[in-house]
């Protein structure tokens, strides 16, 4: 009776490793479909901004870059929540950090930003990035960033 007892806490745990590994997969998966959908959402936000500067009014543009910032914002909150988990949270943290750095270093960015941050609140959670990660974007001076 002993070595069946036996057999069968051996046997629980090892679908017990399995359930865990199997969720730890899916986890990944859906992490990567996610990302998938983020990505695609912000280079349509930067192609439709691209498409605005070029011919749209000075509203047009000011608005299609006020959707890539509300995108960069949720991708932002997405990383803090840690929603993503693996590579694609690596993915995630240097694609923000390099698209931060670029609008830094944009006169045009920086003022488009000052016009759309209207609280204390707009665009918290990327103040709250670039905080946490001053070391890998150093220099950067955004509204609201003390």
């Amino acid at each position: 009776m002993d070595a069946v007892a036996f057999y069968a806490n051996i046997a629980t745990l090892i679908a017990v490793f399995i359930a865990a590994w199997q969720v730890r997969l899916g986890r990944r998966a859906a992490s990567a479909g996610a990302f998938i959908g983020l990505n695609e959402s912000l280079r349509q936000a930067w192609l439709h901004f691209s498409a605005v500067s070029e011919q749209g009014s000075e509203q047009q543009r000011l608005h299609a870059f006020s959707d890539v910032m509300n995108l960069l914002e949720s991708a932002c909150a997405i990383f803090e929540d840690k929603i993503f988990v693996g590579k694609v949270g690596t993915l995630l943290e240097d694609y923000l950090c390099h698209v931060l750095i670029l609008i830094q270093q944009s006169e045009d960015a920086r003022s488009r930003i000052e016009r759309i941050m209207v609280t204390e609140k707009t665009f918290d959670h990327i103040l709250r990035f670039v905080a946490q990660h001053r070391s890998r974007i150093s220099g950067i001076q955004l509204p609201g960033l003390v």
